[in-house]
């Protein structure tokens, strides 16, 4: 939702970007102490997410290589199928 918001209000792609990282980064950092304080950070989730982790490391650097490649007419395209993908998920779940 937040990132559908400013998506929406932020014209510029570096600014759009930035912004982006920096609400999931905070919303991740407030989220484990919480999800840890009512024991639903269990070891077998940590399990999984160190086995994703080495995708979300190369998501992170290709990202950051294609970023300066890209157009900003399709970084914002790519951002709004990110979007529809992630609703998708969410609904099927």
């Amino acid at each position: 939702m937040i990132v559908t918001y400013v998506y929406n209000k932020i014209d510029e792609p570096k600014v759009l970007r930035a912004t982006i990282i920096g609400a999931l980064a905070l919303s991740n950092v407030l989220r484990l102490p919480i999800l840890a304080y009512g024991e639903i950070l269990t070891v077998e989730i940590l399990k999984r997410t160190l086995v994703i982790f080495p995708a979300f490391l190369f998501s992170l650097y290709l990202g950051h290589k294609l970023y300066g490649k890209i157009s900003d007419k399709v970084f914002r395209k790519l951002c709004l199928v990110l979007l529809l993908l992630a609703g998708i998920l969410l609904v099927l779940r």
